[in-house]
């Protein structure tokens, strides 16, 4: 059955009140209703936890479409998980096929009292649980994957070093009983909607040759900002590996209308690192950096 233009808007305008955890459950269980839920679903993603950010990364670097329908990004609400949590980070996502690393699920009963299954900590990794960090190669993947991006908020983010792997990476070695019955495993391959691989969304630790890796620097991430034609709203508030030349460079992207740097950079109450307009910030950088310019000569 053809569904109306009339009675499309009515349920478009239900489903974009349910919750994201029931909006997920109708893309699994209603063929009918997928192509209005699917896109709400992914127009401004929430994140209970790194592993289930791992997730999303993931979901679009598999298929174009879904990049598409990102208009926000903000990922600073994972600052605000508990220490205590217990649960899976993007780790054990990475090492998801691993049967020593893979996070279990555990059933529990939230405050709506809806049952959720959750992922927690996996004891090979339980150093890990408490930290709330996500790969630099992650977030490039999605600012490459989602080119419709009007809203970025990185703020408080802790940002864990990844590198980026070399397209001409050899098959890996995978010793069994002794060298001789080695075999080797298909050399990796770039993620399809980015073209890009970095070390964060391989499952392994070690035995990288020299020239294989590549370290991810933070003008990799403030290029991937800039190249967001629709960006309009960019929340980098304390963002430590920023730095008043990084901010010139992301005052370029003519897009850009509101952004907010407070608290960023190494040092304490830098007067680049400010908030407002394109416009006023770029006024207030003028004129305060060169004073301070000045008064250092």
């Amino acid at each position: 059955m053809v569904l109306s233009n009339q009675l499309l808007t009515i349920l478009t305008q239900i489903v974009s009140h349910l919750p994201q955890s029931d909006l997920l459950t109708l893309t699994h269980t209603s063929k009918r209703l997928l192509p209005i839920a699917r896109p709400i679903l992914y127009h401004a993603p929430t994140f209970s936890s790194t592993y289930r950010f791992a997730q999303f990364v993931t979901s679009i670097t598999r298929s174009t479409a879904l990049g598409f329908w990102v208009r926000e990004l903000d990922l600073s609400s994972l600052a605000k998980i508990a220490v205590d949590a217990n649960i899976a980070t993007w780790r054990e996502w990475k090492f998801r096929n691993n049967t020593l690393y893979a996070a279990p699920a555990k059933l529990v009963v939230e405050q709506d009292g809806k049952v959720h299954s959750r992922r927690t900590a996996n004891q090979h990794l339980q150093k890990y649980s408490d930290v709330r960090d996500v790969p630099i190669g992650s977030i490039l993947h999605l600012l490459h994957a989602c080119p419709r991006l009007h809203y970025v908020n990185l703020s408080n983010v802790s940002i864990a070093a990844d590198y980026a792997v070399s397209r001409t990476t050899k098959p890996t070695r995978r010793p069994l009983i002794s060298n001789i019955f080695a075999r080797s495993a298909p050399a990796p391959l770039p993620m399809m909607t980015t073209n890009l691989l970095f070390a964060s969304d391989i499952p392994r630790q070690h035995n990288w040759d020299d020239g294989e890796l590549r370290s991810v620097k933070p003008t990799e991430l403030v290029d991937g900002l800039c190249r967001l034609d629709r960006l309009k709203v960019l929340k980098l508030r304390k963002a430590l590996w920023l730095n008043a030349n990084m901010g010139q460079r992301l005052l370029e992207n003519g897009s850009l209308q509101w952004v907010d740097l407070r608290g960023s950079g190494m040092q304490r109450d830098a007067p680049w690192a400010t908030v407002g307009t394109r416009d006023e910030v770029a006024k207030y950088w003028k004129q305060n950096i060169a004073v301070e310019e000045d008064e250092n000569h």
